[in-house]
């Protein structure tokens, strides 16, 4: 068989100079070679499949370049189930919240409760509640270890992402707004408590209570739309798909020259920018601009 009766191993077709073959795997013969567009969106079709980095024939897998670093998935552990992060965040909070409570008990001083209410001289009413109430302080140091586990956990997010993410400012476009919603959230505690302690302790009491229930669902809210900008932005990464064949590392070198890559083999390349479903609109993603040599 001439090279010109060759026939793409998915639709069957003729190459065409708008579709030119690849051939991005071992296979031979009749399997050897296949429109870059079909296998395109074979790949995009199995994106969570083996097939996508592989060939299902002969195993082999795809010489693939992407345009940008692939981000970590794994940044941030979190529960499979919000009853499970319930769990979780209870258990810290809890034991974070007896341990402030023996503290300040201790002596009978409350000197971080005097510090943050301001009453020094003399016990506020929010102070004598706490103090004669059995039940008012295992709300209130609850819902305060609470407040500062959230606090230490949105600086440790803050810092893990500026550390870790390449694209961070795509990864800011796409979690602002869950990230201000979460941390405005977890700061009534301080609103409320500023607001509320000198004139309606109880009424303060009341509704820390009600954000004790409702803190932990912050964290696992926060770090799901995390993971879900992490996949958006990984399936959203321009790549190239390159032929299969054994490189000569004294034959093949590669220069970076103003984000263009170079290479002396002479090589096919398509891009492949694929949008997964789901993901909150379509970004405008330049594909790698490819240079060849021949």
């Amino acid at each position: 068989m001439s090279s010109d009766d060759n026939e793409c191993r998915i639709c069957f077709e003729l190459e065409t100079v708008d579709d030119p073959f690849i051939y991005p795997c071992k296979c031979k013969g009749t399997s050897k070679y296949v429109h870059t567009s079909c296998l395109n969106s074979w790949r995009t079709i199995n994106r969570d499949n083996d097939a996508f980095k592989r060939c299902m024939e002969c195993r082999c897998e795809y010489d693939i370049i992407n345009e940008f670093p692939m981000e970590n998935t794994k940044l941030f552990f979190c529960c499979k189930k919000i009853i499970q992060s319930y769990c979780f965040n209870y258990i810290i909070g809890s034991t974070l919240g007896v341990f402030i409570w023996i503290i300040e008990a201790y002596g009978d001083n409350y000197i971080f409760l005097r510090f943050m209410d301001g009453s020094f001289e003399k016990d506020s009413d929010l102070v004598t509640i706490i103090k004669e109430d059995s039940l008012a302080p295992q709300i209130f140091y609850f819902s305060f270890a609470l407040f500062l586990q959230n606090i230490v956990f949105y600086i440790y997010f803050i810092f893990i992402v500026k550390k870790k993410i390449h694209r961070l400012k795509l990864y800011k476009k796409k979690m602002k707004t869950p990230f201000i919603c979460g941390f405005l959230f977890t700061m009534l505690f301080l609103f409320f408590f500023f607001s509320l302690k000198n004139y309606y302790p109880i009424i303060l009491l009341n509704l820390i209570s009600f954000f004790s229930v409702t803190e932990p669902i912050n964290s696992f809210i926060l770090i799901k739309k995390h993971n879900e900008t992490i996949k958006w932005m990984n399936d959203n990464n321009p790549e190239t798909l390159r032929n299969y064949q054994e490189h000569n590392p004294i034959l093949e070198h590669y220069q970076v020259e103003n984000n263009n890559i170079r290479t002396t083999n002479n090589v096919v390349y398509e891009s492949l920018n694929t949008d997964s479903s789901g993901s909150e609109g379509n970004e405008n993603i330049q594909s790698l601009n490819i240079v060849i040599e021949n």
